[in-house]
């Protein structure tokens, strides 16, 4: 059975941007590891987002760079991404509606456990398939 480890968000952002060398082949050889079946690597919803943000804040990709090399990673042999449906969906509506990362997954928290989304953020109007609630005065 292979050895389960947390892919810290560090590993990720090395592998998605090769930088810097040397790192990004330790990276790489990681990443081989978890494909040839060797080891499996996890990765929480929370580091998802640490990387998008980091690859838009810092590497200044693009969302739609970001999802596309995001969710071939995650759907990798050898990934194990929790809640890697939520993470997924979170992913495409992120590159959709070009809204933050954390906004986009709790739409789809929202959807996926039928609950409406209380919020000042005026980007949750954007999703037709969410109830969104704007937080009122007395």
């Amino acid at each position: 059975m292979a050895e389960r480890m947390l892919a810290d968000t560090n590993v990720l952002i090395r592998f998605l941007t090769g930088e810097p060398p040397a790192l990004a082949q330790r990276a790489r050889a990681l990443v081989a590891s978890a494909d040839a079946g060797d080891v499996d690597l996890v990765v929480l919803p929370l580091i998802v987002a640490e990387t998008v943000y980091t690859l838009e804040s810092y590497y200044k990709m693009n969302a739609p760079i970001i999802v596309a090399k995001l969710t071939a990673f995650l759907q990798s042999r050898g990934v194990v991404a929790e809640d890697e449906n939520l993470v997924l969906e979170a992913l495409k509506r992120h590159g959709s509606k070009n809204i933050h990362f954390a906004d986009a997954y709790l739409a789809a928290c929202a959807v996926e456990r039928s609950m409406p989304v209380v919020s000042f953020d005026r980007d949750f109007s954007k999703f037709d398939d969410i109830r969104w609630i704007e937080p009122k005065g007395r």
